[in-house]
C-alpha cells in the first residue's frame, strides 16, 4: 500500500527528542532509508511572513519526483504549503507525502490527478505525534473514475501518466534536473530554456476533441486545462538533462495542476486508444484467419460430399452381381459410408467452431472499447479446433479417394481377367474345331476298282449315301434305346415326387480300379435353388441320405463332398431411375454363404441356370449336361479366383516371382477347375 509521512514544526516529533521542524506522522512499515531523505526534501520559502501585508502569496507546491534508495526506485507525491505560525509563533509550513513502490502504480490516476482530488492532504498538524495506519490505495484508484479530466479506462494505459516528473512552483533549492516540467509564476532571470506561455496557440476545443477521440468536457474550467493540455503534449520533446519551463496561467501555479492532468490524461488515453485499434486490428485478423480457416474446411467437406454422392450413379449398375458387386458393397460400407458420416460431424462441427469464434469475436471487441484490457477470446482455441478438424477432413478425403481408386482398380483389374479368360476361351474352342476339322480332312474312303476314266489303279471315291444313311439310322435308334435305359436309372431317384436330379457322372462301383466320384445336379425349386455335389463320401452311393438331405449335411458340415449351389431368395430395389434386382446367395460347401444382386454376371443368375438345367433335364443330351456343368465349373473358378487374389495381387506388387510361380503351381493342383484356365498367370 502507499505509504505517508508528514512534516512540520511541532513541539514534539514522532522520534522521542525531536521537536522543531521533524517528522510527525508517517506509515509504521515506511522503509527507514526514505525517512531522512523526504525529510532533507521539506523545506519550503516563505515569501511571506506571518503577519506581513504583501502582494505575494505563499506558494501551494505539488509536485512528483522520482526517490531512489539503495537501488530501488520509488514515486513521490508531495504537497508543502504554509501553515501559519508554529507554537514559538514563528512561520510553519506542512510538507505531505505519499510514497509509491513502482508496483503499486497500476490502476492509479495520473499523479497530477491524485494531487489535485485527493481528499486526504493535511494542510496543518496540531495533533500528537502518530503513525498512520489507514492504506488510502483504494481512494486513489476511484479518482480516475470520478474526474471529468480525460484519461484511459484500463489500468493497464492509466499507468502511462506516470512518465513525467513536475513541479507546479520551482524554489530555490530545487535541482531543475530532477523534474520534467517546471512551473513558475514568472519568468526567471535564471532560464535558459524556453519558457512555454499557456496563454498562446491553444487549439479549438473541437479539433482537439476530434484528433484526441474524447467526448468534449462539460466543465469550463476543464475545457480551459485540456486546450492547454493539449498544447503541452504537443510542444516537441526536450534532449535529456532539458525540462520544460512553463508559466503559470495568471500567476496561479495551482493552475497548473489542472493542465499537467489534463496533458497526462490525453497521453494515457491516445496509447489506449492505439492499443484499441491494433487489438481490433488483430481481433479482425485473427477472426478473418478463423473464418478462412473454416471456408477451407468446409470447401472440402463439400469435396467429400460430391464424391460420396457420385458413387453410387457411378458404379451401382455396373456391379450388380458377382465380384463387381462384392467390390462395391466392400468400398461402399468400409469407405464411402464412413466418409459420409465424417462430412456430416465435420459440417456441424466446423458451424458450431463458426459461430462461437464469431460470438467470441463481438464479445471481446466490445471489452476492448470498454477499455478491458486485456480482452477475453478464445480466437486461438478456435484456431486450434478448426485446424484439428481440417486434418482430420484432409485424411478422410485421401482415405475416400484412395478408396475409390483402388476400388477402380480392383474393378478394372477383374474385367481384365475376364477379358482373358473369355478369349483364352474362344481361343481353345477355334483350335478344338480346327483340330476336328483336321481329322476329318485326313480319313478318306479307298477302292481297289480301277478308275474308267484313267483305265485301272486305286483311286478315292466317296461313299455311297444310301448304305452311309442306313448305318447312321441304325446307329441313332441304337443309341436312343441305350439312353432310355440308362436314363431310367440315372432318373429313378427322383421319381415319386422326389427333386428333379441329373446325374452327371455314375460313382465307379466297390473295389473298381478306376474310381469316380458322383456328380449330381439337384433342383430345390421350393427353395429357388440349384445344386451341384461332387459326392467322394458315397452317400448317394449307399442311399444313407436323401438328395435334399444330402444338400443341408454339405452346406452345414464339414466334408470332403464339394457342394456348388444358387438360390435365389427375393428383389432388391435397384436404386433411383434403376429396376429391381434378384437377390441370390450362392454356396461354397459349408463356407458362409455370400449374397449377390443379380445384374451383369449371369454365372450366379438361378434363372438363367434354371433354363440351363430345365433343357440338360429334358433333352437328355450329353452337350447339355456339359453347358450346365460347366456352368457350375465357372462358379467355381470365380470364388477360387477371388480367394487367391489378393494374395497373387500382394506377390506380384512386391515383385516376388518366385513365390507367384510356386503359388500358381499350388492352384493348378489345388483347383482342377483353374488348372483348365490358359495361360493362367496371365490371367491372374
Amino acid at each position: 500500500m502507499p505509504k505517508q509521512l508528514i512534516y512540520t514544526s511541532a513541539p514534539q516529533g514522532l522520534k522521542a527528542g525531536q521537536r522543531g521542524n521533524c517528522t510527525v506522522a508517517r506509515s509504521r512499515d515506511l522503509r527507514e532509508g526514505l525517512i531522512l531523505p523526504l525529510e532533507q526534501l521539506s523545506y519550503y520559502t516563505h515569501l511571506v511572513l506571518p503577519g506581513q501585508t504583501s502582494q505575494l502569496r505563499n506558494p501551494v507546491i505539488h509536485l512528483h519526483r522520482r526517490q531512489k534508495v539503495t537501488g530501488t526506485v520509488y514515486r513521490v507525491l508531495s504537497r508543502i504549503v504554509d501553515s501559519g505560525a508554529d507554537h514559538t509563533g514563528r512561520s510553519n509550513h506542512v510538507a505531505h507525502h505519499l510514497i509509491f513502490d513502482e508496483n503499486e502504480l497500476r490502476g492509479l490516476p495520473s499523479p497530477a490527478v491524485i494531487l489535485k482530488e485527493w481528499s486526504g492532504w493535511i494542510d496543518r498538524w496540531d495533533d500528537p505525534p502518530t503513525y498512520i495506519e489507514n492504506d488510502p490505495l483504494e481512494e486513489l484508484q476511484a479518482l480516475g473514475q470520478a474526474s471529468d479530466i480525460p484519461s484511459a479506462k484500463s489500468a493497464e494505459y492509466l499507468v502511462k501518466g506516470w512518465g513525467t516528473t513536475f513541479t507546479t512552483f520551482l524554489q530555490e533549492k530545487d535541482a531543475n534536473v530532477a523534474f520534467d516540467w517546471i512551473g513558475v509564476r514568472d519568468e526567471p532571470a535564471r532560464a535558459r530554456q524556453i519558457v512555454v506561455d499557456l496563454n498562446k496557440d491553444l487549439r479549438s476545443l473541437d479539433k482537439i476533441a476530434g484528433e484526441w477521440s474524447i467526448p468534449p468536457p462539460s466543465n469550463k474550467d476543464i475545457v480551459v486545462a485540456v486546450r492547454r493540455g493539449d498544447l503541452l503534449e504537443k510542444l516537441p520533446k526536450l534532449p535529456s538533462g532539458q525540462q520544460q519551463i512553463i508559466l503559470a496561467p495568471g500567476g496561479d501555479e495551482t493552475k497548473l495542476l489542472n493542465v499537467f492532468a489534463a496533458a497526462l490524461g490525453l497521453r494515457s488515453h491516445q496509447a489506449e486508444q492505439k492499443a484499441i485499434g491494433e487489438k481490433q486490428k488483430k481481433l479482425a485478423s485473427e477472426h478473418n484467419e478463423i473464418k478462412n480457416l473454416a471456408d477451407s474446411v468446409e470447401a472440402q467437406i463439400q469435396e467429400i460430399e460430391k464424391r460420396c454422392d457420385d458413387f453410387e450413379p457411378n458404379h451401382r449398375l455396373k456391379c450388380q452381381s458377382g465380384k463387381p458387386s462384392r467390390l462395391y458393397d466392400r468400398c461402399l460400407e468400409e469407405v464411402v459410408t464412413p466418409a459420409g458420416e465424417k462430412r456430416v460431424a465435420a459440417k456441424s462441427k466446423t458451424s458450431e467452431i463458426r459461430e462461437l469464434a464469431r460470438a467470441e469475436h463481438d464479445n471481446a471487441t466490445k471489452a476492448i472499447q470498454a477499455g478491458n484490457f486485456p480482452a477475453v477470446g478464445k480466437n486461438t482455441e478456435w484456431k486450434q479446433d478448426l485446424l484439428s478438424l481440417q486434418e482430420e477432413v484432409r485424411e478422410a478425403f485421401q482415405k475416400l479417394d484412395q478408396g475409390i481408386q483402388t476400388f477402380k482398380k480392383e474393378l478394372d483389374a477383374h474385367g481384365q481377367r475376364n477379358e482373358k479368360r473369355a478369349t483364352a476361351g474362344v481361343e481353345a474352342s477355334y483350335k478344338e474345331i480346327a483340330i476336328k476339322r483336321a481329322d476329318a480332312d485326313r480319313k478318306p474312303v479307298v477302292s481297289s476298282t480301277p478308275s474308267r476314266s484313267q483305265g485301272g489303279g486305286l483311286v478315292t471315291r466317296p461313299k455311297r449315301r444310301g448304305r452311309a444313311a442306313k448305318i447312321l439310322a441304325l446307329l441313332a435308334l441304337l443309341a436312343f434305346l441305350v439312353i432310355g435305359v440308362l436314363a431310367l436309372v440315372w432318373f429313378a431317384p427322383s421319381l415319386g415326387g422326389g427333386p428333379a436330379v441329373i446325374t452327371y457322372q455314375q460313382p465307379s462301383k466297390t473295389g473298381a480300379s478306376d474310381v469316380k466320384n458322383g456328380i449330381y445336379f439337384i433342383l430345390d425349386e421350393k427353395k429357388q435353388g440349384l445344386y451341384r455335389i461332387i459326392d467322394t463320401e458315397g452317400y448317394r452311393a449307399t442311399k444313407s441320405k436323401s438328395w435334399l438331405e444330402l444338400v443341408e449335411h454339405c452346406k452345414t458340415k464339414p466334408t470332403r463332398n464339394e457342394l456348388i449351389g444358387v438360390e435365389m431368395t427375393g428383389k432388391a430395389s435397384g436404386g433411383a431411375g434403376y429396376p429391381s434386382v434378384d437377390i441370390y446367395l450362392y454356396w461354397i460347401n459349408n463356407n458362409e454363404p455370400e449374397e449377390d444382386r443379380g445384374g451383369d454376371n449371369q454365372d450366379y443368375d438361378y434363372k438363367d441356370i434354371k433354363q440351363i438345367f430345365d433343357k440338360a433335364y429334358k433333352s437328355k443330351k450329353p452337350k447339355d449336361r456339359k453347358e450346365l456343368n460347366e456352368k457350375f465349373d465357372s462358379i467355381k473358378k470365380e470364388y477360387a479366383f477371388g480367394v487367391y487374389e489378393k494374395e497373387l495381387d500382394d506377390l506380384q506388387n512386391n515383385g516376388e516371382w518366385q513365390k507367384t510361380e510356386e503359388l500358381v503351381a499350388k492352384i493348378r493342383k489345388d483347383e482342377p477347375v483353374l488348372a483348365q484356365e490358359a495361360p493362367l498367370f496371365e490371367i491372374f
